[in-house]
């Protein structure tokens, strides 16, 4: 009977000291896990602090290197301006065409470090945005459009700008919105040979008020729409490419539309047009200066 006892016990020890093992290897194992969840949770950390440091140096220097070149640029377009008034009024006027072509150069310089700026002051959060209630069929969008009238008579094609409402008040950011539209029509008038660009106003489905922006230019590959918001991208790439840019302009409309509570739609077909629909919320409750800018 003892021997029996003996047995039972020793069987039950055993059990026992198995059982201990196998939770002492498990107590290994997650100790070990932990500590590699923690390593690569430090490793994330110190991952994330390089893509911001990295993000903080690109921001600073788009400012710095584009407060540098303006300066020098802006000096030299009035020189430029100034050298053109003193030929002129000596009578001379075989240098036209030259200083034409200096001039359009100077301005895609001009609009260039204007891009890299208002870019650089987005991305650090330090653009001071001020919303105010703007009347976009008196105040805004006949001036923009007015603006471009001339370049879009220069390439032959119509610029017209409908409203089809007296009542278009929204809360936002004047020089943001009138960003927006400016590179939008911009985009319209250089990616577009022949035909027109309509800019249009009015009241969506959902009581919003909506800008449409139409053309008939050379319109937007399926494929690329996806990318159309990101940085420096841009359907055509390389030294061959036939239209200049720099691939900021939609990127920091998406932004702009972002700070003003906006949507943006686009719609485009290759080599038939493009149309860009900017819907705004006009519930005034809702105060622009409460909203919170995320950046992807």
């Amino acid at each position: 009977m003892n021997n029996y006892i003996d047995l039972v016990s020793r069987k039950i020890d055993n059990k026992k000291n198995l059982r201990a093992s196998e939770l002492e290897l498990n107590n290994l194992r997650l100790q070990k896990e932990i500590i590699m969840r923690k390593k690569f949770e430090v490793e994330i950390i110190e991952s994330n602090k390089k893509v911001e440091y990295s993000d903080k140096i690109k921001t600073e220097f788009f400012s710095q290197i584009s407060h540098e070149i303006r300066t020098p640029v802006n000096s030299i377009l009035l020189g430029f301006e100034f050298l053109k008034e003193e030929l002129l009024e000596k009578g001379i006027d075989e240098y036209s065409d030259i200083f034409e072509s200096m001039n359009s150069s100077g301005k895609r310089i001009t609009r260039t470090i204007e891009l890299l700026l208002n870019m650089s002051d987005v991305l650090s959060g330090s653009y001071d945005f001020k919303p105010e209630y703007i009347n976009l069929s008196t105040e805004l969008l006949p001036s923009i459009c007015g603006e471009y009238e001339i370049e879009a008579k220069r390439k032959g094609l119509e610029l017209n700008f409908n409203s089809l409402e007296d009542f278009s008040i929204i809360y936002g950011d004047k020089y943001t919105l009138q960003e927006i539209f400016k590179n939008l029509i911009d985009n319209a008038i250089k990616f577009t040979e022949k035909g027109k660009i309509d800019i249009s106003l009015k009241v969506g489905t959902r009581k919003n008020i909506e800008v449409i922006v139409e053309d008939s230019g050379i319109g937007i590959s399926n494929d690329y729409l996806s990318n159309l918001f990101k940085l420096f991208t841009q359907e055509e790439q390389g030294y061959r490419r036939k239209y200049d840019g720099n691939g900021l302009g939609l990127a920091l409309v998406k932004k702009y539309c972002d700070l003003n509570r906006a949507n943006i739609l686009i719609s485009s077909q290759k080599w038939k047009g493009t149309k860009i629909t900017i819907q705004f919320n006009t519930n005034f409750t809702q105060r622009a200066t409460d909203h919170e800018l995320t950046l992807i």
